[in-house]
């Protein structure tokens, strides 16, 4: 809604009703065989030309959505991915419920960073604290630190993974299979790095200012001389066509800025964030009920299922 109103829209109305009332005060017949009426070939120019400038702008700030969106998608993948494969490699218990809660704590700070805050202002620690996923104790010492949360929870799991490997003291050929794991799981992890850094960067760098600047110039000039062109001819009727078609092109170029910024707390053009950190959250708990509540190996399944199948089942 915020399309429809603003600052902006009055002083549009008033440099429209100026323009008119200028000509038809000014000029007998409302302007009618002068100058103004002449200005039919600059008028479709720029018009045209506006209009493309529109449309090239609009795909620049889709294309920025449709980029967050993609690199949101990887970051879930990954996210679960790097769970699922710590479910079958880490055997200690307690160091794959770590790297669980870091996963999910990573989406959230992630969340919490494209939207300028720190997982303590976004809203979001005491449901972290609430569910065990973090401790205060590392909560403070991650809002401290100078650096991007995100990337602490990226440390921890790289730690994980590391002591997972390092506490090894066996056969060499063992030692190469956990080595493997190890690089599978970091790749896992440098999809994470590569999806957080390019949302940041798509976050931080913006349409260049002088490109909004040569909008700007053009919608003021497309529309003081349109206003001129027409109001010899429907008089004063023109302020109200011409606030009706800059209602129309300051909607284009709100939502391009709305999709611009892809990471905010608008529920109608935003991504939405909170829903991907909940099903991140929703699907690591159930890798982690798959590990630990689950009366049976995964890898032999239920003492009751038949390891042979039912040739009958498959006859003919």
């Amino acid at each position: 809604w915020h399309c429809f109103y603003g600052p902006d829209i009055f002083y549009a109305h008033l440099f429209f009703w100026a323009i008119s009332s200028a000509i038809i005060l000014c000029f007998e017949d409302n302007g009618k065989g002068s100058f103004f009426s002449q200005l039919n070939t600059i008028t479709v120019f720029l018009g045209g030309f506006l209009s493309f400038a529109l449309v090239f702008r609009t795909n620049i700030c889709y294309s920025r959505w449709w980029e967050g969106r993609c690199l949101w998608g990887s970051l879930i993948y990954a996210a679960i991915n790097v769970v699922q494969q710590g479910s079958s490699w880490i055997d200690e218990t307690d160091r794959f419920h770590r790297l669980a809660c870091s996963t999910i704590g990573f989406a959230y700070a992630c969340k919490a960073q494209l939207r300028g805050n720190s997982l303590h202002d976004d809203g979001d620690a005491p449901f972290l604290i609430e569910n065990g996923i973090l401790c205060q104790e590392e909560l403070d010492a991650i809002v401290t630190q100078k650096g991007w949360q995100p990337y602490y929870f990226l440390d921890v799991m790289r730690a994980i993974i590391n002591q997972e490997c390092g506490t090894l003291k066996v056969a060499a050929n063992i030692l190469d299979v956990k080595v493997a794991h190890h690089m599978a799981m970091e790749d896992s992890i440098n999809v994470l790095s590569k999806s957080i850094g390019g949302m940041i960067r798509v976050n931080a760098t913006g349409l260049p200012q002088g490109y909004n600047s040569f909008q700007t110039v053009l919608c003021v000039v497309f529309f003081l001389v349109a206003s001129a062109r027409f109001t010899p001819d429907i008089g004063w009727w023109t302020p109200i066509g011409m606030g009706g078609i800059y209602h129309v092109v300051r909607m284009i170029l709100v939502i391009g800025n709305d999709m611009e910024d892809p990471f905010g707390t608008d529920d109608v053009i935003d991504l939405p964030a909170e829903l991907f950190c909940e099903k991140i959250h929703v699907q690591i708990k159930a890798v982690y009920d798959r590990k630990i509540i689950l009366s049976y190996d995964l890898g032999k399944g239920p003492g009751s299922v038949s390891g042979v199948y039912n040739n009958d089942d498959y006859s003919a």
